[in-house]
């Protein structure tokens, strides 16, 4: 019974994974452009992969490097999104004001589509770096493994890219939101620039991550 209460639980948090109808424009070179968003693979639990793609694994993997993906494994949600642009080159980095506003944008469509959740929803906070915010509520004993899953992440996404030479910052939006009496549900949106040294890009990754917490 408590595992369908937390299945139910994160499924009102994260939905189905499927976007509806209404489409979204981020600031390209010459106007807004149009871009897609495609769910590449869900990873709910330890074991269970949702979705199968060369991607399954390098999100397998990332999972388990969550210093609390064993404590909080079937109510820890983590999902792998694919943003190409349907025609020109977006700002998508944080490096430009055009970026930062293509960023808010995208975050606040995906906290509509798919980030579903009772009211209230605290505002999205802010940080510049994906990695201080997994590694702030981190036990020491979880520092290493989750900075080298981290680091394999962004590897395996950013293949052209010399992670180990170059810092890489990825921001990441957090929100938390109500689902029930003393459950709440803790959201975030990273974006992955895969050009992190120039703009405009055709394309990006996203990391979703939602965590069902009790209070």
């Amino acid at each position: 019974m408590l595992n369908i209460l937390i299945a139910s639980l994160l499924w009102m948090a994260v939905g189905s994974g499927q976007l509806r109808a209404e489409a979204l424009f981020l600031e390209g070179i010459d106007g807004v452009e149009e871009v897609g968003l495609q769910r590449l693979v869900m990873q709910k639990s330890l074991e269970a992969t949702s979705g199968t793609s060369e991607f399954s694994e390098i999100l397998s993997d990332f999972y388990q490097s969550l210093p609390y993906s064993s404590e909080e494994s079937g109510s820890l949600w983590v999902s792998l999104w694919h943003l190409k642009s349907l025609a020109g080159p977006v700002w998508i980095s944080e490096r430009s004001s055009l970026g930062r506003r293509s960023q808010k944008a995208t975050v606040s469509f995906l906290a509509e589509q798919i980030l579903s959740a009772y009211e209230p929803c605290a505002a999205f906070s802010f940080n510049h770096s994906f990695l201080n915010e997994i590694l702030r509520i981190a036990e020491t004993r979880h520092l290493v493994k989750a900075t080298e899953g981290y680091v394999r992440l962004l590897e395996a996404l950013l293949p052209d890219q010399d992670i180990s030479h170059q810092i890489v910052e990825v921001p990441v939006y957090t929100r938390v939101c109500d689902l029930w009496p003393n459950v709440n549900s803790s959201q975030q949106i990273a974006i992955i620039d895969r050009t992190p040294s120039s703009d405009p890009d055709s394309d990006a990754y996203l990391i979703l991550v939602t965590r069902l917490q009790s209070e």
